[in-house]
Formats: C-alpha cells, sequence, structure tokens
C-alpha cells in the first residue's frame, strides 16, 4: 500500500494532513503514535477506504484506487476503531470456518461467548472483551490488513501485554499486515516500524529514535 503526496483538510478546521508519503508493505507491524488531534485517526480513514476526499494518490501493488475499484480494496481491510458496533451474527469465509473455535480461544472469549448457526450467543461484554469480538468478527472475514486503533486501551492488563506479546506476533507469523494506532510506549520495541504523526505530517522514526522514546516523547520529538 503506497500512499503518494496525500494531504487533507476538513471543513471549516484548521487541522489538514500535509503531504503524507508512506508505503505498507504485506507482513509489516506499524504502530502508528502521536498526540490526540495529530492525523493518526485521518489517516487511518484514508487507509481504511473510508475517507475518499484527499489530495493525492493511494496505490495497492502500484494500482491506482478510484472509485471503480476501491470497493475490491475495502473487501481486504479489517478495522477496530476505537468507536465500533457490534453486530451479532458472524459473518464467515468458508477458510475461517474451521477457526471459528481457535479465534474464541486465543482472544480469550470462549468462557463468555458461544456460537450457534453463526449467531453469537451474547454480546453483553465489558469494552476490552466487545473489542476482541469485533477483532474476532474481522478475522472471520478473513481479512489480512488489520488497522487497530488503540485495541490495547480497554483490555485488562494481563490480555493487553498478550496483545502485544504474543497475538500481534501471532497475527505476522500468519501473514497478516497490522497497522495499529497506539499510546503504550512499553511496546513500541515490537514494531517493525514506528511512525509519529503531528500536527498532520508523518514521520518515520529511526532506530535511535526509537531507542530513545520514553513518556514525554511527544514533547520530545
Amino acid at each position: 500500500i503506497e500512499l503518494r503526496n496525500i494531504s487533507f483538510n476538513y471543513p471549516n478546521s484548521s487541522f489538514a494532513l500535509k503531504n503524507i508519503n508512506f508505503t505498507i508493505n504485506r507482513g509489516e507491524l506499524i504502530f502508528c503514535i502521536g498526540k490526540n488531534g495529530s492525523g493518526k485517526s485521518t489517516l487511518s480513514l484514508i487507509l481504511s477506504g473510508i475517507l475518499k476526499t484527499y489530495q493525492g494518490e493511494m496505490r495497492i501493488d502500484n494500482i491506482l484506487l478510484n472509485e471503480e475499484n476501491i470497493h475490491i480494496y475495502r473487501k481486504e481491510i479489517g478495522v477496530v476503531f476505537s468507536e465500533f458496533f457490534l453486530f451479532d451474527k458472524v459473518v464467515c469465509e468458508d477458510k475461517e470456518k474451521e477457526n471459528l473455535s481457535y479465534w474464541l480461544e486465543i482472544l480469550n472469549l470462549s468462557h463468555k461467548v458461544k456460537i450457534q448457526d453463526f449467531n453469537l450467543s451474547t454480546t453483553a461484554l465489558s469494552q476490552g472483551q466487545k473489542k476482541r469480538l469485533a477483532l474476532f468478527l474481522t478475522l472471520m472475514e478473513g481479512k489480512k490488513f488489520l488497522i487497530l486503533d488503540e485495541f490495547g486501551a480497554d483490555q485488562d492488563p494481563v490480555y493487553r501485554n498478550f496483545f502485544y506479546t504474543k497475538l500481534l506476533p501471532l497475527f505476522q507469523k500468519q501473514n497478516y499486515t497490522i497497522f495499529a494506532i497506539t499510546h503504550d510506549d512499553k511496546y513500541f520495541y515490537l514494531a517493525d516500524r514506528v511512525i509519529l504523526m503531528k500536527e498532520g505530517i508523518l514521520k518515520e522514526l529511526n532506530q535511535e529514535e526509537r531507542k530513545e522514546l520514553d513518556k514525554n516523547i511527544f514533547e520530545q520529538i
């Protein structure tokens, strides 16, 4: 996925994404960091194909995305935003049907949620569990590019650590590509690449800058 000279302005707002040039390669784990209002969510909306009124180009395998083919791209993207809606039915690709129990177990939901005729037994869960269930539903659709917006924020400390140290590496082993918005600086070292959004400008951090990251990162860079 390649973004070429992407810029975007919200109407009646001073905020803008400015000349974003960035490439995501298959199988990469990328962390996107930055203060609130820095442009992280706007960038994820463009990456997900939801926001289309930008300037510049977005290319997939060097094919330009446009009105004719963007629906094909959207079918490949799985997104769990910080605010989401849960459906109570599983839409499952044939190749994923045998993985229903596997992913419920990995996501620590098997003791809470049962599936019968692809209907969920409940969605009355804690916020962290709901977010994991939203990820489960996305995985069942066979999406291989995952955009996760502050996924760890609502998880309890034990599962948050599992998410970063076990689940994300597992996704990579299974050829998922992950773009994760996060503030969990404790786990930045796990990413293949870390990008910083600041006032609508994207900066990729080099290894030296990543080593210096601490809780004051957003004031430092």
